[in-house]
């Protein structure tokens, strides 16, 4: 059995999966932590110091001591958003630094923000679809691409709902359909699922 961390970057929510995989079964999967940290920062002086004190500090007090084997986190555009770009960067110098110092992380690696859906898409729904019927209406693309970004986080949010159902996860269907930022929450869990089919041997 694996277990995976899986990050949404943000300026000021750093959206966070922790679960177990087990690829030996398909989609067998459980939730241990899912939750937003709060990063921000109150000013807009000495920025890169302050961020990196307070994303260390929380990363360390939350996942110090936690066994992880995968960490993946969302790749950022270099000129977009610089800031979000450093934020990711610490998020992986600091997992790299302890995979050197631990020998149990076995991997942190950047994926790419659009694998997520496409894994969506082309994966999950023909499971999803094969179990049972009640799901048909998952979308299976972006209808319009100028509105690519509500669509995308839409569906990322349909697709989790569905996959929690299916798998009997209730516990953690509640605790999403609770919820205020479900977007941040689905994209982790999109994003782990997809680095874990895609990368984790059996």
């Amino acid at each position: 059995m694996s277990v995976v961390l899986s990050f949404d970057i943000g300026i000021k929510n750093l959206a966070y999966c922790l679960f177990t995989y087990n690829p030996k079964e398909e989609f067998e999967f459980d939730i241990i932590e899912w939750n937003i940290l709060d990063v921000s920062i109150p000013q807009k002086t000495n920025v890169l110091d302050q961020q990196s004190d307070k994303l260390f500090s929380i990363l360390h007090e939350t996942f110090g001591n936690k066994e992880i084997h995968y960490v993946v986190i969302e790749n950022q555009p270099v000129l977009k958003n610089p800031l979000m770009k450093t934020i990711q960067m610490m998020v992986y110098s600091y997992f790299k630094m302890n995979k050197m110092l631990q020998e149990e992380i076995n991997t942190v690696c950047m994926v790419n923000a659009g694998n997520k859906l496409k894994f969506a898409f082309n994966v999950i729904y023909p499971y999803i679809t094969k179990q049972t019927n009640e799901f048909d209406e998952l979308p299976i693309t972006i209808i319009n691409p100028k509105n690519k970004y509500k669509e995308t986080k839409t569906a990322s949010i349909q697709y989790v709902k569905s996959l929690l159902t299916l798998k009997d996860l209730s516990k953690h269907l509640q605790y999403f359909n609770n919820f205020k930022k479900k977007d941040d929450l689905a994209d982790t869990l999109l994003q782990g699922l997809y680095f874990s089919y895609t990368h984790i041997e059996q």
